[in-house]
């Protein structure tokens, strides 16, 4: 990776983490017009263009997270047996048992009107699941404000998970054991992330404190 950019501060990778997700909504919700159809990507980008913000430009994918990780393909973090012993690694792989179990459930449990709900607590499920990797890709030597801004942006997307796990357990009271189970998981999850933001601030600190950054 290029490591001569200049710095982000944690909130300007929060702008650019928003503004990510805003394009992938916007893509979404676009798919379904023109899913399998010829030449789809080329008419979806022809109605995101609608939308300038939604498109980078040359300079921001210069210095985008995505044009890095596309150059380091080969050291992705899932490509080789050491990414395990990375902090926060079990929470990983407590997200992807916990997910799959979910997804079980959605197959033989969820019926009817909670179908579409179920479809969103498996689509949050990858949503953190995928940011969670990135945490994991992203040495804390190497944009430490950029694993602040995922961790809690990550946080942030556990939290509306439990809500949507609780409403659909008053809904369906047959799923109130699992929900409980999956909560109480989520929720260690959530702190192992905390602590992870609160090393990583002061790892910032201690090098601000130094001159080393």
């Amino acid at each position: 990776m290029n490591h001569g950019k200049k710095k982000r501060s944690e909130f300007e990778w929060e702008k650019e983490i928003r503004k990510d997700e805003a394009r992938i909504n916007a893509y979404m919700k676009e798919l379904r017009n023109f899913i399998d159809l010829p030449s789809e990507e080329e008419m979806i980008m022809k109605k995101m263009q609608k939308q300038p913000e939604l498109i980078p430009q040359n300079a921001e994918w210069e210095n985008s997270r995505f044009a890095d990780m596309l150059e380091d393909i080969d050291d992705d973090v899932f490509f080789n047996d050491d990414w395990q012993k990375k902090d926060g690694a079990d929470s990983y792989i407590l997200l992807e048992k916990i997910a799959y179990q979910w997804c079980v459930i959605q197959a033989a449990e969820i019926k009817g009107e909670l179908i579409a709900e179920g479809m969103k607590i498996i689509c949050l499920f990858g949503k953190i699941m995928a940011r969670t990797a990135d945490i994991l890709d992203i040495e804390i030597d190497e944009m430490p404000e950029l694993k602040i801004a995922l961790a809690k942006r990550v946080i942030s997307d556990i939290n509306s998970l439990i809500g949507i796990l609780k409403d659909t357990a008053e809904k369906n009271t047959r799923l109130v054991r699992v929900v409980i189970s999956h909560i109480e998981h989520l929720q260690g999850i959530r702190e192992k992330l905390i602590d992870i933001t609160e090393k990583v601030r002061e790892k910032i600190k201690g090098e601000d404190k130094n001159g080393q950054r």
